[in-house]
């Protein structure tokens, strides 16, 4: 059965747990919760980005088709000399063509139109440039010489060197099959335009963005150099991965562990890349998660120790106080009251258990003492009934009569029976001298000798000055007579019973020493429970003594016992001596 202290600290325990899981539960609710939201966020975002590019790439295949398909760059084309009036009115008006495609599109930065073997430059800013005078074409370099109809390249623009641009490029002569020489067309959008683009997919400034073209080896992204570099070779390493599953997990220098994002574009061979470290999505990190769990828990700790202790003083000790006292009172020693004062219920509880106590004791020392009372009046009754001259004359017959017939023994025992008669009544008075009490001893112990013959013998060593000092009647004979009948009762020869008397301590040692049968652990114990116990219940010589002693003198004083199986009992009386002690 479990105690109260151990099933509330159990309770305690498992609320704490509980507590303790709720908060990891709520915490990883928490981080889910966040993600979530920041991949909608992000999804959303990244929707809108790629029906922005869409519309981007949409408008400058529809600027190229237009212009591709000019009849002047035909008319252009199958001139014999540049400076022939018609050709020079086809150039002016592609160059017009040209301009009004700009200026229709404010978010395109610039377009360019070159023609290959005629060696003709023509851009959005109303520049013509032939033959020699043409500057070098670097954005035409080995993407423009390629194959395909369409390649997006990073440039920068022949005006500025500090503007870049991101171009899609053209082969005009693939969507207009009358061109039989190469026309490139080049539309150019501010990078700036794309990098704001692809940042609008950023969750914070601890996420990265990319624009990527896996075609044209395009790839923005607006990070320091290193972390781009490491950015762009997992991508590519991972392509297929990604174009499949989307989503994985990679280590980025200068950024951690985190997500990689993949979502690809409709309008050609390219995505939006994000890529999201663990720490931006975690509301509380692992590190921050576990050492809040740790404080947690040694805090909890500290809690369960101080609850042990609160419940150790409040609860268990006081209740191990009236246990203790409880089982004192059930073996009968109702002056143990509880010493302890406290202020809280178990404070009243004590008070309520000392006034029980208290008061039980009372009853039973006045039932003791009425009892104490009705066998005294009993015992006057029956020396009022008894003449005592009728009775030490008959007993001076008897003795009489022995003499005439010279039987000594008979004599003997008569004048012992009558002495000790006489210490025995005592006129009637309780109390009675040491010396008379060892005069009424002797003369029991003489007249048991002549029933046991010479199986026992007896001795007396009393300090003399207690010879004078009263104590109550009859309570050494009681224990004489206990020792006869239980301890030498079994005896055949060299029995002794030995009465000594000696004061220590302002105490009146008296002790009643026998060789006879003694008596086992067992028995002894149930001997000392039952004279010192105050339940009532049958009466015996030794409780009867015990009780007289401890009502008339005090509950510091009365008999004790002690045996040795085979080897004798020792009864020792403690009396208070009221005279000097010259020791």
């Amino acid at each position: 059965m479990k105690s109260i202290k151990a099933k509330l600290i159990i309770s305690l325990s498992i609320g704490i747990l509980l507590l303790l899981t709720l908060i990891i539960i709520n915490n990883n609710r928490m981080s889910m919760l966040t993600e979530q939201n920041n991949q909608n966020v992000f999804s959303m975002i990244t929707k809108l980005s790629n029906e922005y590019v869409s519309y981007r790439v949409e408008k400058s295949n529809d600027i190229a088709v237009v212009l591709s398909n000019s009849s002047h760059l035909n008319t252009i084309a199958r001139s014999l000399e540049l400076g022939d009036p018609g050709t020079n009115k086809a150039i002016n008006s592609i160059t017009n063509e040209v301009l009004y495609q700009a200026e229709l599109n404010d978010e395109i930065e610039s377009i360019y139109l070159y023609m290959e073997d005629e060696r003709i430059f023509i851009d959005s800013y109303g520049n013509v440039q032939f033959g020699d005078y043409i500057d070098e074409i670097t954005w035409v370099g080995d993407y423009a010489k390629g194959e395909s109809s369409i390649k997006w390249v990073e440039s920068k623009d022949e005006r500025s060197d500090n503007l870049r641009l991101i171009s899609i490029i053209y082969r005009a002569d693939k969507f207009n099959s009358n061109l039989s020489t190469p026309v490139y067309l080049s539309i150019n959008y501010d990078q700036k335009e794309f990098f704001e683009l692809i940042s609008r997919t950023k969750l914070g400034d601890e996420t990265i963005a990319a624009l990527i073209n896996f075609d044209d080896n395009l790839f923005i992204c607006e990070t320091d150099i290193l972390t781009k570099i490491d950015l762009r070779h997992v991508i590519y390493d991972r392509k297929n991965y990604l174009s499949e599953n989307y989503e994985i997990t990679v280590d980025i220098a200068g950024y951690g562990v985190g997500r990689l994002i993949y979502t690809p574009l409709d309008s050609f061979d390219g995505a939006i890349i994000l890529f999201v470290p663990d720490k931006f999505t975690q509301v509380i990190t692992q590190t921050e998660q576990n050492m809040i769990i740790l404080i947690t828990v040694i805090i909890m700790g500290l809690y369960i120790i101080w609850m042990i202790y609160f419940v150790k003083k409040n609860i268990d000790q006081p209740i191990e106080i009236i246990l203790k006292h409880m089982k004192k009172t059930g073996e009968g020693k109702f002056s143990e009251t509880i010493k302890e004062k406290r202020k809280d219920e178990f404070g009243q509880l004590y008070n309520s258990y000392n006034s029980m106590v208290q008061e039980v004791e009372i009853l039973i020392q006045e039932l003791y003492q009425q009892q104490l009372v009705k066998s005294e009046l009993e015992l006057k009754v029956l020396q009022e009934k008894i003449n005592p001259h009728f009775l030490y004359n008959t007993l001076d017959t008897i003795n009489w009569i022995a003499k005439e017939h010279k039987i000594p023994d008979i004599s003997k025992m008569v004048i012992d029976l009558s002495t000790m008669y006489r210490m025995t009544f005592n006129k009637g008075d309780d109390m009675i001298s040491i010396k008379d009490m060892l005069i009424g001893v002797s003369c029991y112990l003489s007249i048991q000798k002549v029933r046991y013959g010479d199986s026992f013998s007896f001795s007396f060593s009393v300090d003399k000055r207690l010879m004078e000092v009263k104590i109550l009647n009859l309570i050494v004979q009681t224990l004489v007579e206990n020792s006869i009948v239980h301890g030498m009762s079994e005896i055949r020869s060299q029995g002794l019973v030995t009465i000594s008397g000696y004061i220590e301590n302002q105490i009146i040692i008296i002790k009643v020493v026998d060789n006879g049968k003694g008596m086992n652990d067992e028995m002894l114990k149930l001997i000392r429970r039952s004279i010192n116990s105050k339940m009532i219940g049958s009466e015996s010589g030794l409780r009867n003594v015990q009780k007289r002693i401890k009502l008339f003198y005090g509950e510091e004083y009365g008999i004790e016992v002690d045996a040795i199986i085979n080897e004798g009992t020792t009864i020792t009386i403690r009396l208070p001596f009221e005279g000097e002690n010259n020791d």
